[in-house]
């Protein structure tokens, strides 16, 4: 239990470059592998991406399969590793969306785009404002600077 554990948070704590690039180079290899391996059961290359991305996402439409005992080995490999891999870049996905929003929520991004509204403070007063200026211009960027743990807009 302890080995599971410690591999977890290795295979956690590996740069999102390299998780990346190792799933785009796993899907690109199956590919070819599927295509040379069983080339009547996938005519083209699309034929076998299509079949590689279900089954390592796991939805497995069924329309493509392996029907000989090496697309079988092989598919077995790529149920074991590829949903692992996949399932990985998913979670690191999640992550980054969460703590950019996260980011966002508690004031800590830095901006450096031009022609926006600076709004200093959080009142009553500043809300109204920032209501009549979204209202006058939807498209205007704001930047509001305040002491509070969270926003109180999302715009």
């Amino acid at each position: 239990m302890i080995l599971f554990q410690r591999l977890f948070k290795s295979i956690l704590s590996l740069k999102t470059s390299f998780i990346g690039l190792s799933s785009v180079l796993l899907i690109v290899v199956s590919v070819l592998v599927m295509r040379w391996i069983e080339p009547n059961t996938f005519p083209t290359y699309f034929d076998s991406f299509w079949w590689v991305m279900t089954t390592v996402t796991t939805v497995g439409y069924g329309d493509f399969y392996p029907i000989s005992v090496p697309g079988r080995l092989y598919a077995v490999f790529l149920y074991l590793f590829g949903i692992g891999l996949i399932g990985i870049v998913i979670g690191k996905l999640v992550d980054g969306f969460a703590k950019f929003r996260a980011k966002k929520e508690e004031g800590k991004m830095s901006y450096k785009g031009n022609h926006h509204v600076v709004i200093v403070g959080w009142s009553k007063r500043a809300e109204y404002t920032l209501d009549e200026i979204i209202k006058a211009d939807h498209n205007l960027e704001v930047v509001l600077i305040n002491t509070l743990e969270k926003t109180p807009i999302s715009h």
